[in-house]
């Protein structure tokens, strides 16, 4: 009696099938993942008032994401790249930079520009995560606290 190895499975044989099945399977996780608006909000971090001028937003936190929602042409803008929930954030007296941190495995804090969405800059592996963090009056300083260490 003779036994046979199972049949392999079929794999790419050159690079650029390698690319075209990555391509693929790249844009269909973004379609699965592609938030359209949030509905409510972490009742335990503050909404954050960013109007200026003749711009009518507001921040808010829910779970992981953070959204700018401007109420005057009712629009948000969804700010994501945490992984976690995120458990602090605030704002620059000039309303510019928003701040938010996070606290759990992998755990960052992150400036963002108000007027663009984007990241300004970034902060890995905070030490125990975010309890708190705060601009100085000229936003030229981040102060920043770390949670409790599990005991």
């Amino acid at each position: 009696m003779s036994i046979s190895p199972p049949e392999a499975p079929p794999y790419p044989t050159t690079p650029e099938d390698d690319r075209e099945n990555e391509e693929t399977s790249t844009s269909a996780y973004a379609e699965i993942l592609s938030f359209q608006w949030c509905f409510g909000f972490n009742k335990d971090l503050p909404v954050l008032n960013l109007s200026i001028n003749n711009t009518k937003k507001l921040f808010f936190v829910a779970s992981q994401i953070g959204v700018l929602y401007d109420f005057a042409n009712n629009r948000q803008q969804l700010l994501i790249g945490h992984r976690n929930n995120i458990t602090c954030c605030c704002i620059s007296n000039d309303k510019r930079w928003l701040c938010t941190g996070d606290s759990g495995r992998d755990c960052t804090i992150i400036i963002w520009d108000t007027i663009t969405g984007l990241p300004n800059q970034t902060y890995f592996d905070v030490i125990n995560g975010t309890g708190a963090v705060a601009f100085s009056n000229d936003a030229k300083y981040l102060a920043t606290m770390s949670q409790q260490a599990p005991q």
